[in-house]
C-alpha cells in the first residue's frame, strides 16, 4: 500500500469505534498495489441512521458507484477492495449463507461475480482488517485476499511504502470536512416538528452536497500536493 493509504485509515477509520469502512484502489494491471484510499460513510437506513454498529457495517453501493465512475475509471483505476474495522478479537473475514450478501465472505464473492459478469478483470478482492490492539494502543492491519472461484481467503502480508521526500506528508482531513455536515443531519434528526419522510429526504439531499463538496476538497487537495 502506498504510505499515503495509511495516513489516511489512521487518520479515519482507526480513530472511530468498529466498524467503518474505506475503499482501497489501484490498477488492475497490478492488482495488489494500492495507490488511492477513500473512507466512505455507511448506508442510511429507513430510520435516516448509518446503518453500522460494532458487528456490521452496510457499504454504501451509490457512493462507491459515484467514486468509481467520477474519480477512479477517468484515472484509469478500479476499486481493488474494501478494509473495514472489526472488534478487538476478530482478525478473520466473517461468513454466512453463500448468496445472502450478509457476512463478508458473500458480500465480497457477489462482488466479484458481478465484475465477472461485466467482463471486468478484477479476480483478487483485497479485503484487510483493521483491529485496535489495546495492549500497544495501535491498530493491527491483517490482510486478506478474496479470489474468485477460490473457496477460502488467503492470508497476506500487508506491506505499507515508504514516503516520498520530496512529497509533503500531509493527510486528507476527510473527518475535519464531513463534520458540519453530520452536525448538521444530527440537529435534523432530533427535529420534532418535521416528519419521518421529510428528515429521510433531507438527510439524503444534505449527503448528496456533501459528497460534492468531498470529491472537489479531495481533487483541490491533490493538486496542491503534487504540482505538475
Amino acid at each position: 500500500m502506498d504510505h499515503g493509504v495509511r495516513q489516511i485509515l489512521l487518520n479515519s477509520i482507526c480513530r472511530h469505534p468498529p466498524e467503518h469502512y474505506a475503499i482501497l484502489a489501484g490498477s488492475l494491471s497490478d492488482p495488489h498495489r494500492v495507490t488511492d484510499c477513500r473512507p466512505m460513510p455507511p448506508m442510511v437506513g429507513p430510520d435516516g441512521r448509518l446503518n453500522r454498529g460494532p458487528g456490521h457495517v452496510q457499504l454504501n453501493a451509490p457512493f462507491i458507484e459515484y467514486y468509481l465512475n467520477m474519480e477512479l475509471l477517468p484515472a484509469n483505476k478500479y476499486v481493488l477492495g474494501v478494509i473495514h474495522t472489526h472488534p478487538s478479537n476478530l482478525k478473520n473475514l466473517t461468513g454466512g449463507v453463500a448468496g445472502s450478501g450478509q457476512g463478508d465472505m458473500p458480500s465480497i464473492r457477489a462482488a466479484l461475480q458481478r465484475a465477472a459478469e461485466a467482463q471486468k478483470n478484477w479476480k483478487d478482492f483485497l479485503a484487510p482488517i483493521i483491529t485496535m490492539d489495546a495492549d500497544v494502543g495501535a491498530p493491527t492491519f491483517t490482510g486478506w485476499i478474496v479470489r474468485l472461484g477460490q473457496p477460502a481467503p488467503i492470508p497476506a502480508e500487508i506491506v505499507f511504502e515508504e514516503a516520498s521526500p520530496d512529497l509533503a506528508a500531509k493527510h486528507i482531513p476527510i473527518e475535519e470536512w464531513m463534520a458540519p455536515y453530520f452536525a448538521i443531519v444530527k440537529r435534523l434528526r432530533t427535529d420534532r416538528w418535521s416528519s419521518a419522510g421529510h428528515k429521510r429526504w433531507m438527510i439524503k439531499k444534505i449527503y448528496q452536497c456533501m459528497r460534492a463538496d468531498l470529491d472537489a476538497k479531495v481533487k483541490k487537495h491533490r493538486v496542491h500536493r503534487c504540482p505538475t
